[in-house]
C-alpha cells in the first residue's frame, strides 16, 4: 500500500503591526505564540488501537429485527485523535527579523514552529507585516513622498524647511527657483 502523505497541521498567522521606522531601519520584535505540542516529544505518537488511527468508532444499534442503524461516535479511548498521546498547549516566545527595506504585506515564515498534530507533522508559524499609517512620509516602493505646503511668498522666493528622516536626520531643504503648484523636489 502507498504511505499516505503525512499530514500536516494548520498554519498560524500573526499580523505584526510596525512603524514605517521599523522598514527603514531594521528591528527583532518579540512575539508570544501559544501552540498545540506533544507532551512528551521523545516518543512517538502510537496509532489508537480501538479506531485505528481514524478518531472515529462504528456502532451498530438494531432498531427493530432486521433493521440496523450505524452510528458513527467520537472515539473515546483516544479522545478522537486517533493517536494515544498527550499534546499540551505552550507559550513560546520567538524573535522576528524585520529586515531594512523589507515591506507593508511581506511575510516571515517560521518553519515546523507551529501548531503540532499527533503522529503528524508540526504546521508553520507565518508573521504578516503591515505598516501603520506614518504623519508625514507615505511610501511607494523604495520612495518616501512628503507633501508640504507653502505659502506663496516662498513658492516664488527662496525658503528652507527641515525634515526629520526615519532615522532621525535632519535633512534641509532649500528652494532656490520658482515653486509651481504640485512640483516636486527630490
Amino acid at each position: 500500500s502507498m504511505k499516505t502523505r503525512e499530514k500536516k497541521a494548520k498554519n498560524i498567522t500573526y499580523t505584526l503591526n510596525l512603524n514605517l521606522e521599523d522598514f527603514y531601519n531594521g528591528k527583532t520584535s518579540k512575539l508570544a505564540i501559544t501552540r498545540k505540542v506533544q507532551k512528551n516529544k521523545s516518543k512517538s505518537a502510537q496509532e489508537c488501537p480501538h479506531c485505528n488511527g481514524a478518531g472515529m468508532t462504528m456502532k451498530i444499534r438494531q432498531l427493530a429485527p432486521g433493521m440496523v442503524q450505524q452510528i458513527q461516535s467520537k472515539c473515546s479511548y483516544c479522545n478522537g485523535q486517533g493517536y494515544s498521546v498527550d499534546m499540551i498547549t505552550e507559550k513560546k516566545i520567538i524573535n522576528v527579523e524585520i529586515e531594512k527595506g523589507m515591506r507593508n504585506g511581506e511575510e516571515i515564515t517560521f518553519m515546523n514552529e507551529g501548531n503540532q498534530i499527533p503522529g503528524g507533522m508540526q504546521g508553520d508559524i507565518i508573521i504578516l507585516l503591515k505598516q501603520k499609517p506614518h504623519k508625514f512620509f507615505t511610501r511607494k516602493n523604495e520612495h518616501l513622498f512628503i507633501k508640504k505646503n507653502i505659502l506663496l511668498y516662498e513658492a516664488l522666493f527662496k525658503t528652507e524647511f527641515i525634515i526629520e528622516h526615519l532615522d532621525g536626520r535632519k535633512i534641509v531643504l532649500h528652494t532656490d527657483n520658482i515653486i509651481k503648484p504640485n512640483d516636486f523636489r527630490i
